[in-house]
């Protein structure tokens, strides 16, 4: 148990915007609010851009990890994709969230978790 809460301490901001995410992937469309820039083509994009950003750069600021820690690096991006990877399939299988799976949609995750890497190796060269 005191190995869980650790990592749940340490990973705290992580877990919060995972929970976050998770609830705004699988709620059923029909219960977002119908914001007026929501209409915008693409805004979906961004929005999934901007969640796995910020994520990715909270993951990697919360390991502080040094320069050694490539195949941590690689490995943490990895499960990042595998999450959002399994919310895309959750959406695309589960009829009753009134959403839909699109390969843009993983793209977007995809180039924020690498933003976010890239942001934090910036602000790391910047901090030193």
């Amino acid at each position: 148990m005191t190995f869980l809460r650790h990592y749940l301490y340490k990973y705290k901001f992580t877990v919060i915007l995972g929970c976050i995410i998770i609830l705004l992937s699988l709620l059923p469309g029909s219960s977002l609010p119908g914001i007026p820039i929501a209409a915008w083509p693409g805004f979906d994009k961004l929005v999934h851009f901007s969640m796995y950003t910020v994520l990715s750069f909270t993951i990697f600021f919360e390991m502080r990890c040094e320069r050694k820690c490539v195949l941590k690096f690689i490995l943490t991006c990895m499960l990042i994709l595998a999450f959002s990877s399994l919310l895309e399939l959750f959406q695309k299988f589960i009829n009753a969230l009134e959403r839909s799976a699109e390969i843009l949609d993983f793209l977007a995750n995809l180039f924020g978790i690498l933003t976010g890497f890239f942001l934090y190796l910036i602000y790391r060269h910047i901090k030193s």
